[in-house]
């Protein structure tokens, strides 16, 4: 019986299927739209120990994202070190943040040593919840590190930006290389903690964000290279060379013309939208009053008056707010 028959009749039966240890179909119920179900299939799986195992291990790499994570939960509850491998693949190649997340979280559960160097390895990872995962997880291993290296990369997968900052110099080289992080808060943590080291190779990096596209993490940066020992008429000319973000006046324009309202929300306006609304029931009042509708649906669909002058006003209203929008 193939998965869409199963959940046609609703809810499947998962303590049956634990019963009889149908390890196939508890997995084809880890894409159940219903989150419950698929938590409940993953607690059953996890409860049937070694028979599981080797298929849990092969649906590691399903496409199914909801698969996945539910393999490894399952995973997380049979601890068996034979999954120590298939976890650590995952933890180093899956494409989903998620995922390598949550391997790094079962790693831990399960407790096998060997797994500490895919560990080590995920604490360079550039999501900062993979980096957390593998920290706590190092934490439950009882790892000990002997490099100051990974003892920062450490302290950084775990937040401890005070931890981090006392290291001193050692932290400066693991914190430069995280330094390009996609959230802009970790950004903004890792050069603040660069600020209070301070020193030659902190403000090169300081001297880096400076151009950062997020503006929160200039301004640290402006403030961290101050202390850092980096020239007062450096930051100036280094900020001038950021990326320069700011939102397209003739899109605004174009938006604005052809639906108006919508020019008015690109550009940030909380109103834009009910400006649509109200324009479309006005728009429907209108060709209902004059009795025109179907010689609109039949023989006009773009309606004469989209070309009117208040419509290239609506337009130019849009482009001379975008024009007056500060750069980010």
């Amino acid at each position: 019986m193939g998965l869409f028959h199963r959940f046609q009749t609703g809810k499947p039966d998962i303590t049956a299927m634990q019963g009889r240890k149908d390890v196939s179909a508890l997995i084809d119920t880890l894409q159940h739209p219903d989150y419950d179900v698929q938590w409940k299939a993953a607690a059953a799986l996890g409860t049937l120990g070694k028979d599981a195992l080797h298929q849990l291990h092969v649906n590691l790499g399903h496409p199914s994202l909801e698969v996945r994570l539910g393999a490894i939960e399952a995973l997380g509850d049979i601890r068996d070190f034979s999954s120590t491998e298939p976890l650590s693949d995952v933890l180093e190649q899956d494409p989903v943040s998620e995922v390598r997340w949550a391997a790094a979280a079962t790693i831990g559960e399960i407790g096998d040593p060997r797994a500490i160097r895919h560990l080590i390895k995920a604490l360079r990872d550039p999501d900062r919840f993979v980096r957390y995962g593998a920290a706590t997880a190092l934490g439950q291993l009882r790892w000990q590190p002997k490099d100051p290296k990974d003892r920062a990369y450490a302290r950084i997968g775990l937040q401890d930006w005070d931890a981090v900052g006392a290291m001193g110099q050692d932290a400066v080289e693991p914190l430069t290389s995280l330094i390009h992080d996609p959230d802009g808060e970790v950004r903004m943590r890792i050069i603040e903690t660069l600020g209070r080291i301070g020193g030659t190779n902190s403000a090169r990096a300081c001297t880096t964000q400076l151009r950062d596209p997020d503006g929160a993490v200039r301004w640290n940066a402006v403030l961290s290279g101050l202390r850092c020992g980096v020239q007062p008429m450096a930051i100036p000319m280094a900020i001038a060379r950021r990326p320069r973000v700011r939102k397209n006046p003739l899109y605004a324009a174009w938006l604005n013309f052809i639906m108006p309202g919508y020019g008015y929300t690109y550009v940030g306006k909380w109103w834009g939208f009910t400006f649509w609304q109200t324009f479309l029931l006005a728009t429907l009042i209108l060709v209902l009053f004059e009795g025109q509708i179907m010689r609109y649906i039949f023989w006009q669909p773009v309606p004469i008056f989209v070309f009117s002058p208040l419509w290239v006003v609506f337009a130019l209203h849009a482009y001379i707010l975008a024009r007056r929008l500060p750069e980010m």
